[in-house]
């Protein structure tokens, strides 16, 4: 069944580095994008790694005091930065936006909602998005690489399966969402996928029938009509998606993880539906 009734695009710019397992998307690195890197200062310094620049230490947002910092390692090997929210059996990954000005920060009111629903969340940062001034962000390892951060996203799922969650649900912004179904076909076990605007062509991922062919979860798509790009997939990735399967559509162009956390005032009917559509998703997989 499809429940018909929400900000800004988020871009995928950085490059992508090859190297990439048998399969994997391939891209063509981009020359001018900027690259985020961890730390390299000496301790006593503040690290600036672009795109942010030099900012003074920012405080801790009061929505965050309740969570944990957390590192957890990618499948292949770099360290990653997240933080944890709740407890309990079922736990829900939240995979970031494809922009390296998007972080972990991002999922934060939907992370704490979810929480206090009674979901054991976590969000994190991937490979190569570092603020160290800011400690809702934190420093993930390594340089910005899109076409092999599927496999952070299945660090995080492998990460709570360790935590004692019996049910693992992903769910991702833009080009989280497609990250996700694309370590899904690539055997990473997971219990639902959201994709929240997901992205059918990009960095270098396709994500078309052969590859959700592969796909062995449950699956919510959510999109806004009035998105161009993430409407094409949420057409075609519910008609070409194997079982489960289940649709939102919004009348609206606002994209990922704002469909959650509006700007504008307008949208919050809309938020709130898509998420106690995500809630009811949680159950029904759980």
């Amino acid at each position: 069944m499809v429940l018909g009734l929400a900000l800004a695009g988020c871009g995928t710019e950085a490059p992508s580095t090859p190297g990439s397992p048998s399969g994997a998307p391939k891209t063509t690195p981009a020359t001018s994008a900027p690259v985020t890197t961890g730390p390299t200062t000496a301790p006593s310094e503040v690290p600036s790694p672009t795109p942010f620049g030099t900012r003074p230490a920012l405080p801790l947002d009061p929505r965050n005091k309740n969570s944990k910092v957390v590192s957890f390692p990618s499948t292949d090997g770099l360290t990653l930065t997240g933080r944890e929210y709740g407890s309990g059996p079922t736990a829900v990954v939240l995979a970031p936006s494809g922009n390296v000005r998007y972080t972990q920060f991002d999922w934060l009111a939907t992370a704490a909602k979810l929480a206090k629903a009674g979901s054991h969340v976590l969000t994190f940062n991937v490979r190569g998005i570092c603020y160290t001034p800011d400690p809702n962000v934190g420093c993930s390892e390594g340089d910005i690489d899109w076409t092999n951060a599927w496999q952070d996203v299945a660090g995080a799922v492998e990460f709570m399966r360790e935590q004692g969650a019996k049910t693992v649900v992903v769910m991702g912004a833009d080009l989280g969402g497609t990250e996700a179904l694309y370590a899904n076909a690539q055997g990473t076990a997971m219990d639902g996928i959201i994709t929240v605007s997901g992205l059918e062509e990009s960095e270098g991922y396709i994500i078309g029938k052969p590859v959700l062919d592969e796909t062995d979860a449950p699956k919510l798509f959510i999109a806004g009509k009035d998105d161009d790009e993430a409407y094409q997939a949420y057409q075609d990735w519910l008609k070409d998606a194997p079982p489960p399967k289940d649709g939102l559509l919004l009348p609206t162009e606002t994209r990922g993880t704002f469909i959650f956390d509006p700007i504008a005032p307008s949208e919050l009917v809309l938020a709130k539906k898509a998420l106690t559509t995500v809630e009811e998703f949680l159950a029904s997989v759980s």
